[in-house]
């Protein structure tokens, strides 16, 4: 990795804007002596909004460039036209361009704009409050969380990636970090499942996507795929070992969280906060207006607190319970 360098990529709408201010300004405060890349892609129609951020640091990608919607849409229903559930899915297409979009941008950045340097990938709702070390010499930290189970993630990462580590928790940690040699090891894996050689590499992604969900998935259940599970997945196998937990604040929460509450968040090594729009907008409330009551926010960290330590303990224990089993198997 490039002495103190960072390169965060982040795919959003013109909508997360707010937050998106709030992290660079998070990010730039935190690491300080740093060299800070920030990779906006957005929707052309929401680029001039974006043009605010359009500095030495901030570069704003149209999403146009890397793979137009109607491109993917296309490649995504030549494959779910022959699923039992391509009505149900429409829905989510937009979700799943997402996924394309951000794994898309992987290759491009390794191809086109620093063959050498390290890569992370940020959720554009997503706001850093501690320092979090990404990388160690050739590999990224490998972090995982004991919150979030989605075991359709997993068949699909087996169908693609054709082996599975022996025992892993979730890497949904609303960011992901991938070093170049974890990149050349991910992208060996997945021309195992489909060749790049007849696509621009975009497509080729889309292909990869589409193909995985179809192949793997009989029934619907609306997420079926997730780039943070596959690239999580790719590095442990790149580089064995136990992941490292990590805690951060996300659930349920009906305001913007006070100075003070982050306070106790950063004693208690919390390490981000997620605002995630879909919530609000179903509550129907504007989060930057509205300030997390005390009562609320201390009975999501007290349960949040519990079962963290809980599901820890049992992580620890099936952790090394599955090395042991590994040693015999090799006896």
């Amino acid at each position: 990795m490039k002495n103190k360098e960072l390169n965060i990529c982040l795919v959003s709408l013109a909508r997360e804007i707010e937050i998106i201010q709030k992290n660079i300004h998070n990010f730039e405060k935190i690491y300080n002596s740093y060299n800070l890349n920030f990779f906006i892609i957005c929707p052309s129609r929401d680029k001039k909004i974006f043009e605010l951020f359009k500095n030495k640091n901030v570069s704003i990608i149209n999403e146009d460039e890397i793979i137009a919607f109607s491109n993917f849409k296309n490649i995504f229903n030549l494959y779910m036209k022959k699923s039992s559930y391509f009505n149900q899915i429409q829905n989510r297409v937009s979700w799943y361009y997402q996924q394309c979009l951000k794994m898309s941008f992987i290759f491009y950045y390794f191809k086109i704009i620093d063959q050498n340097g390290n890569l992370i990938e940020w959720d554009a709702d997503t706001i850093i409050i501690k320092k979090i070390k990404f990388f160690n010499k050739e590999h990224s930290i490998k972090y995982g969380n004991v919150n979030e189970f989605f075991k359709a993630y997993y068949h699909t990462a087996l169908t693609l990636l054709q082996i599975l580590p022996n025992y892993f928790v979730s890497s949904l940690n609303q960011f992901t970090a991938i070093s170049k040699k974890e990149y050349f090891f991910l992208n060996s894996k997945l021309q195992n499942f489909i060749k790049i050689n007849d696509y621009k590499t975009s497509d080729w992604i889309a292909h990869l996507i589409s193909k995985s969900v179809l192949d793997t998935h009989s029934v619907y259940n609306g997420s079926l795929f997730s780039e943070y599970e596959i690239i999580g997945i790719s590095n442990i196998l790149c580089n064995p070992g136990r992941q490292k937990l990590i805690k951060y604040f996300r659930t349920n929460l009906d305001g913007e969280l006070t100075n003070n509450q982050i306070k106790i968040l950063k004693i208690f090594n919390f390490f981000h906060i997620t605002y995630e729009y879909s919530h609000y907008r179903l509550l129907k409330v504007d989060f930057f207006k509205n300030k997390q009551s005390w009562k609320s926010f201390l009975l999501i960290f007290i349960r949040y607190l519990w079962k963290y330590y809980f599901k820890s303990s049992k992580s620890f224990l099936l952790y090394y319970l599955s090395r042991i089993k590994l040693i015999k198997k090799d006896i």
